[in-house]
């Protein structure tokens, strides 16, 4: 319920463009910080949310160059494919 209230909001789009635009990872400890907050907020979004799962799925490709830091885009992954079939399948 509370998700697709955010959801509603499309806060999630504002996220996500921080996100792609931190193509090189954040000389800052704070700028390190607020991009693990941002993966941490997109994981709180999908968890248990099938209908943005579905959205998401499409930006994993854009999203898996951070997976070698730990800014959390392991814990998106691993949120993406869990009670998702269609991802484990395909």
């Amino acid at each position: 319920m509370k998700q697709e209230i955010v959801y509603s909001f499309n806060l999630h789009t504002k996220v996500l463009n921080f996100i792609f635009a931190c193509k090189d990872m954040p000389e800052s400890e704070l700028g390190v910080k607020l991009l693990h907050m941002c993966y941490y907020f997109i994981v709180a979004l999908i968890e248990n949310f099938n209908q943005i799962k579905a959205i998401m799925q499409w930006h994993i490709p854009m999203l898996i160059h951070h997976i070698r830091r730990n800014v959390g885009c392991i814990d998106f992954l691993k949120e993406m494919y869990d009670n998702n079939k269609t991802m484990l399948y395909n």
